[in-house]
């Protein structure tokens, strides 16, 4: 006979296992894809790109009307530093990719959802770059003797016909 007022213990389930549950996903062997020479040249090429980017502009404060005063004087160096940072984060898929596949073999969930999120941060990051350079477009670069560009007048169409 047994005493009711035992408590009896529950089984117990590590979060991998409920994580399975929650998310079906199978399990994956390690392809090589995209290989760990293109994953780890990714890992020193994206943040070196990033940091020389960085380091080209600190020199300007980072509030939007001083960048696009220093790209009025400066156009090649402020183009050249949003550029590199700008090629840096995409550039760092392979580097995501490659720990995503060597964490999903071991848990296939943490894996791949994992990598998702941090691609999808990648790219939102590369997408963000490109709002940030499109201002630089309304600049136009001066020197002595050049006049600043002036856009063509707008003409309106007459709504009354002649007779």
């Amino acid at each position: 006979m047994t005493n009711p007022t035992t408590p009896t213990a529950a089984p117990v389930t590590t979060i991998g296992a409920r994580l399975r549950v929650a998310l079906p996903v199978d399990r994956l062997e390690a392809t090589g894809f995209p290989g760990r020479w293109v994953g780890g040249t990714a890992m020193t090429l994206g943040p070196f790109l990033m940091l020389s980017g960085a380091l080209l502009r600190v020199r300007f404060p980072f509030f939007f009307p001083d960048q696009l005063a220093a790209y009025e004087r400066h156009p090649t160096l402020m183009a050249t530093a949003y550029g590199l940072f700008a090629a840096g984060g995409p550039l760092l898929w392979p580097a995501v990719a490659v720990p995503a596949a060597r964490i999903g073999v071991r848990s296939a969930g943490w894996g791949l959802w994992g990598g998702v999120l941090v691609m999808f941060g990648l790219f939102a990051r590369a997408f963000l770059a490109g709002w940030t350079i499109w201002p630089f477009s309304w600049c136009v670069p001066r020197g002595p003797g050049r006049p600043p560009k002036r856009s063509p007048p707008v003409t309106v169409p007459s709504t009354s016909s002649p007779r």
